[in-house]
């Protein structure tokens, strides 16, 4: 079996508290996102307008949404019960949220490397994780908060994120993928297909993202009841979670849900996927112990014949 690491006090305490303010914090940092500059009432002539205001190339623009009226001020409330209130929330929660993932961090918990964290943040802005489900290392950090233990370190550690596609090529939007999500170093990017995967890497060949597509994991069955099995595990629910990256930002995790994990990491064919399998299934049963439990293709457990 797989040894985790209890939280310590200190772990349990900062993380315990970004689970409670991250559903509101994380929304209002995604719905503050989505509207560049601000709204507010300009005066010209003693009459109010309805005017949005953005820098665009070192300038303030202007667009008008007409004179006060029932409507103009009606979606004025309606910017101000949503990105207005998004943004006093960040305003007033920012500060205790940076220290508590600086806390979370000095207790040992901020563990994720912190080009692969600005990724998968970027990945959640752009709401990504529809498209793809996190895999590898990165994803077993996704268990942790539930089960109150950090994973090995062996596990968790990666020089490239694994995700496992819930579409098709073509509904990947690998442009996307490829020049946001990637290349965050702004040097370069391309996306280079083998089959049914699909690795990114940059100019230099420096690996960043590796992206199964289903047929990958398909291809390993060899009866029907595995090739069940697998798309049992492709469909199931994702799981959500929250850590702290090595340079102390919060990020949201949307891994697969661990049963699932363990199914298609199984497949993988070398001893730290068997590992990285075996830990998802040994902590399923912590965090998830009434939830979806597949076999296991080849074999009755993880933990032998």
């Amino acid at each position: 079996m797989t040894t985790f690491a209890p939280f310590s006090a200190g772990q349990a305490e900062q993380m315990r508290y970004l689970d409670q303010v991250w559903p509101e914090y994380g929304h209002s940092l995604q719905v503050a996102a989505a509207f560049s500059g601000g709204m507010g009432w300009k005066s010209v002539r003693g009459v109010d307008y309805l005017v949005r205001y953005h820098s665009e190339d070192g300038k303030k623009k202007f667009t008008s949404y007409g004179k006060r009226s029932p409507e103009t001020e009606a979606k004025f409330r309606t910017w101000e019960d949503t990105t207005g209130r998004a943004r006093r929330i960040v305003k007033e929660k920012k500060d205790e949220v940076a220290l508590a993932c600086r806390l979370a961090k000095a207790h040992g918990v901020g563990r994720l490397h912190g080009r692969l964290a600005e990724m998968l943040e970027r990945c959640w802005y752009l709401d990504v994780t529809k498209r793809l489900s996190l895999f590898g290392g990165s994803a077993l950090m996704a268990y942790e908060g539930a089960a109150s233990a950090l994973m090995p370190l062996d596990l968790v550690k990666e020089d490239r994120l694994h995700f496992v596609s819930r579409v098709g090529y073509d509904e990947l939007g690998l442009e996307e993928l490829v020049d946001v999500v990637c290349d965050v170093d702004r040097t370069g990017c391309e996306s280079v297909r083998k089959r049914d995967r699909v690795s990114i890497v940059t100019s230099e060949g420096e690996p960043r993202a590796e992206i199964y597509l289903s047929g990958h994991f398909q291809r390993t069955a060899e009866t029907d009841r595995q090739a069940e099995t697998l798309d049992e595990a492709l469909n199931m629910l994702r799981w959500k979670g929250l850590t702290v990256a090595r340079d102390g930002r919060p990020v949201e995790l949307t891994s697969l849900h661990p049963s699932a994990y363990a199914v298609l990491a199984n497949t993988m064919g070398n001893d730290l996927w068997d590992a990285r399998a075996e830990a998802a299934f040994d902590i399923r049963e912590a965090i998830d112990p009434d939830g979806p439990e597949l076999e296991i293709p080849g074999r009755e457990s993880l933990r032998g014949p």
